[in-house]
């Protein structure tokens, strides 16, 4: 029995990639460094480097590396705060509306703390979510099994017990990896990302309470 939702956050529930991108080229052209967003997706989304990473195989000392992550963290601080709610991807928050009366809800993300904190304090999602598991407080990120299988223990129900909803190959393997079900909403940057291991490929969020009709 369906007993618990676990949910990426970043192209799942807000459309933030999109902004954390722009921070990221914004960035990058201090440094003479043009990144298209094929680019960048490469880059973030399969090969799992960092803005910091990046800069290191550029030449640069992993001190000045950090430090531009900083910068870049402020900068993509303050777009997020400009954008507001109009982050909440439509069809999210009537999803979650319904699906809370039922079920468990979990957020298993590699965002920052700081940034998650901004993201929800405008997004108005957060009474929706029973936990969330953050970047910080795993060592080995997506697609690594680490995340997810810290979400079951958080969550106190088996694998087969709850699925996963994800945008990005990484978390798809990830939710795999740990045993889950999933199901895969490629959107954004994500698009041409291997989807082949998902258990469900759906085109929009509300598609996802037809199969959770089907599991009861």
């Amino acid at each position: 029995m369906l007993k618990t939702i676990l949910f990426d956050n970043d192209g799942v529930l807000v459309d933030t990639e999109g902004v954390f991108f722009e921070a990221n080229r914004l960035m990058l052209e201090e440094f003479g460094i043009n990144l298209s967003e094929k680019e960048f997706a490469e880059i973030s989304l399969v090969r799992g480097q960092s803005f910091a990473d990046l800069l290191i195989s550029l030449g640069y000392t992993s001190d000045f590396a950090e430090k531009a992550r900083g910068k870049r963290n402020l900068k993509y601080d303050a777009m997020l705060r400009e954008r507001g709610d109009s982050l909440v991807i439509p069809g999210v928050r009537e999803v979650l509306e319904k699906l809370h009366r039922n079920f468990q809800i979990g957020v298993v993300t590699c965002c920052a703390a700081i940034h998650f904190k901004t993201i929800h304090e405008v997004s108005g999602l957060s009474n929706f979510f029973d936990f969330v598991v953050k970047g910080e407080e795993f060592v080995h990120h997506k697609p690594h099994p680490e995340p997810y299988l810290l979400a079951l223990k958080r969550s106190g129900v088996s694998s087969g017990e709850c699925i996963a909803v994800e945008d990005s190959q990484r978390g798809v393997e990830s939710a795999r990896n740990a045993g889950l079900r999933v199901a895969a909403i490629p959107r954004g940057i994500s698009l041409n990302g291997d989807f082949s291991n998902a258990t469900w490929r759906l085109a929009h969020i509300r598609e996802l309470m037809e199969i959770i009709r089907r599991m009861k």
